[in-house]
């Protein structure tokens, strides 16, 4: 019989146990029906998560090609270089081509099928270090009571778009971290970092809008600059700054693809000192000017 001496603590236990903080961040839910889907080498700063009722779906990374139908879901880390196809239609060979809509109550699913592909997909961020994974492409098969889990959800988006419950906020976090937690132990040994760095990298990211120095970065975790600076590129392989102005880009694309803030907003709230410093590392990094990604932000 287990007795506790001191009940004030909450734990009776005095072993400590190491947990990991998970910080799932959904950017959208969506249930679409695509006439076309032709992308190449899409890729994005957040996870994927791919369901389709229909078999008519082509997902590829380098030379490997996977069918698509609703008894696999595909999960996709970020950063991962990926194409996809509707079997039947004509191929493009570049760019990223998609047509379609949402499905709502007035459409009939049957009668789409025949020709359309019909495509949940989901896309999150799971936080530091769990976003800095391998990249690839995960196909999870899946039984018939997490088939009907996923249906759930697209019967929702049916009749809602926008204002998702407090309750179906929640069963959408628990089929996410469902299915990622099937994926293989290796996928994660990338996230193994030395627990100060990510002390640093939670600041930065909390304070993204500032423009932290190394010594402010130190003192946080209380060791010298230039130990800490040494630390940070061995697990990073970047520098402190290097890598703050990598995630405020990072973030700049999100903004991007799941906001309509301007890009004079987007740039004022990454701490930029006016647009066109923005514009010009932004430039530098993703080789394409703001205007131009966003305007290629499709990434269904």
């Amino acid at each position: 019989m287990l007795f506790v001496n001191n009940s004030n603590r909450g734990d009776p236990s005095d072993v400590k146990q190491v947990l990991f903080p998970l910080h799932l961040q959904i950017w959208c839910c969506r249930f679409w029906q695509l006439t076309q889907w032709e992308c190449n080498e899409m890729t994005f700063p957040y996870w994927r998560l791919y369901w389709n009722k229909t078999s008519n779906g082509e997902i590829s990374i380098h030379n490997q090609v996977f069918d698509m139908d609703r008894s696999s879901i595909f999960i996709i880390p970020p950063f991962t270089l990926y194409n996809t196809h509707i079997k039947d239609h004509r191929r493009i060979t570049e760019g990223i081509n998609v047509k379609g809509c949402r499905i709502d109550k007035s459409h009939d699913e049957d009668n789409l099928a025949k020709d359309q592909l019909l495509h949940l997909f989901i896309h999150f961020n799971l936080g530091v270090p769990f976003d800095r994974v391998l990249p690839g492409i995960y196909k999870i098969d899946i039984d018939l009571e997490q088939q009907h889990r996923l249906q759930r959800v697209t019967e929702f988006l049916k009749t809602e778009n926008v204002n998702f419950p407090l309750n179906l906020n929640i069963y959408l976090h628990s089929v996410i971290t469902e299915h990622v937690a099937h994926l293989k132990e290796e996928l994660w040994q990338t996230t193994k970092i030395d627990s100060r760095v990510i002390d640093v990298i939670r600041l930065i990211e909390k304070e993204l809008d500032k423009n932290l120095s190394n010594e402010v970065l130190s003192q946080h975790i209380k060791m010298a600059t230039n130990s800490f600076i040494r630390l940070f590129h061995n697990e990073m392989q970047l520098s402190p700054q290097s890598y703050i102005k990598r995630q405020k880009i990072d973030k700049a694309c999100l903004l991007l693809h799941h906001s309509d803030f301007s890009i004079d907003r987007i740039a004022s709230t990454l701490g930029f000192s006016d647009r066109y410093h923005f514009s010009k590392v932004f430039k530098k990094i993703v080789q394409k000017s703001p205007a131009s990604y966003r305007k290629g932000r499709v990434g269904v």
